[in-house]
């Protein structure tokens, strides 16, 4: 059965567009599915081209014998060569503007990296970030090639873990047992030593402006409203806040951000709405959920990350690995505030309809690049928030949180 093409969505991680043009230069295709099978696999799509609104297909000529060479190609260009269970190329669309042509990729993490083969013996190495292709560092590249060197020893390879690291597995429940929260959690993969009585003497955790993110916006700064710095030297972290609103960064530079859940509400914003429209009350909305906060409060967290990843003097011993990341909501049952709310008609029945009954949110956990927080916290927070938009029913790309700059104001839809 043939497939839907994907016209109305965005290029993301795990989606790529090519244009049916592209097959004349096979060494391109090849570098995007390799950026996938170093990733979490995904789609290639040949043959569909963005466009503003709706993206469009452009048939391809003589699609089978195009699909065969296409193959050929890719097996003689990518190490280690491909097994049948990590590609499949197929035929699509031929009543929907078509026929296309789609690479699934489905990597086996046991044999990344991979690469593309070049000229005398040369491999490119690419990895995909959001809806970009870009190159592995000589780090992440050696960390992936320290298992296939240990397997005949059975050693566990040093800063490489196949699953987050196990100071994260009682997070869920803990979580679960505190009620109605809202969590974002960060850890690397292999601990630093950071010299906390540095960091307390910094302004980091109580001014947002030192990581660029505006006092006005929604921010983990929020926290020293609730409570002081406190230093815990049992459980090796500083902390601001209380109970309800906290932030601690711990001594392997970890960082636990969580909020009672009444926080993220606008009560306040819906009933003066309610009241300007039609003098009253429309309905009762306690568990609607700010996205500026959602949002605010994620990025600004990653923000922080990306400071005192950059900041040498307040490490003994940097992080290494990747930073695994999930985000936590708890006893959940509300509405997501719809963008661009106004004095209008249409947000009402947008928040109805938006209705969302789970109990639990939590994202699998990502394992992000530390160069990419350090140089790139907006989109490591937008990669965070992507599956909590969508579990909403925000299936739409313009509807999820575009972040152009945060620093210029509060973080927004």
């Amino acid at each position: 059965m043939s497939r839907p093409l994907p016209l109305k969505k965005k290029e993301g991680e795990r989606l790529e567009f090519k244009g049916a043009q592209i097959l004349r230069e096979p060494d391109k295709v090849a570098r995007a599915v390799v950026a996938m099978l170093n990733t979490r696999g995904g789609e290639v799509w040949i043959g569909v081209r963005e466009a503003p609104g709706r993206n469009e297909a452009e048939p391809i000529q003589d699609a089978e014998n195009a699909r065969t060479r296409l193959q050929d190609s890719l097996l003689d260009a990518i190490e280690p060569r491909l097994l049948h269970d990590e590609i499949e190329l197929s035929i699509e669309g031929e009543d929907q503007g078509g026929p296309v042509l789609r690479v699934g990729v489905r990597p086996d993490s046991r044999r990344q990296p991979y690469a593309v083969l070049g000229p005398h013996g040369a491999r490119y190495f690419w990895r995909r970030f959001d809806n970009r292709t870009v190159p592995l560092t000589r780090e992440e590249i050696g960390s992936r090639f320290q298992p296939a060197a240990s397997a005949k020893t059975g050693a566990q390879p040093p800063g490489r873990r196949m699953e987050p690291p196990e100071i994260l597995r009682g997070e869920r429940e803990r979580l679960l047992s505190r009620g109605r929260r809202f969590a974002l959690v960060l850890e690397p993969d292999v601990g630093g030593d950071l010299i906390k009585q540095r960091l307390a003497q910094t302004d980091y955790l109580s001014d947002p402006t030192c990581s660029g993110t505006p006092r006005s916006s929604y921010n983990y700064a929020h926290a020293l409203y609730h409570g002081g710095m406190v230093a815990e030297p049992k459980k090796g972290s500083l902390q601001v806040g209380d109970e309800s609103f906290s932030l601690s960064v711990l001594g392997s530079g970890g960082i636990r951000f969580e909020s009672a859940l009444d926080n993220l509400h606008s009560r306040g914003i819906i009933d003066s709405a309610g009241r300007a429209l039609f003098g009253t009350l429309v309905f009762p909305a306690p568990n609607v959920l700010v996205p500026e906060a959602l949002t605010g409060y994620t990025c600004s967290t990653l923000r922080l990350a990306a400071l005192l990843l950059s900041k040498e003097d307040l490490w003994d011993r940097l992080p290494e690995g990747p930073l695994w990341a999930a985000l936590f909501l708890t006893g959940l049952e509300g509405w997501l505030l719809p963008p661009g709310l106004g004095l209008s008609f249409g947000w009402l029945h947008e928040i109805e309809r938006h209705r969302y009954g789970e109990e639990v949110f939590a994202e699998e956990w990502l394992a992000l690049n530390l160069d990419d927080v350090r140089d790139r916290p907006d989109a490591c927070g937008l990669r965070l928030l992507r599956p909590l938009y969508w579990s909403f029913g925000w299936m739409r790309e313009d509807d999820l949180p575009a972040i152009q700059s945060v620093g210029l104001g509060p973080p927004r839809l």
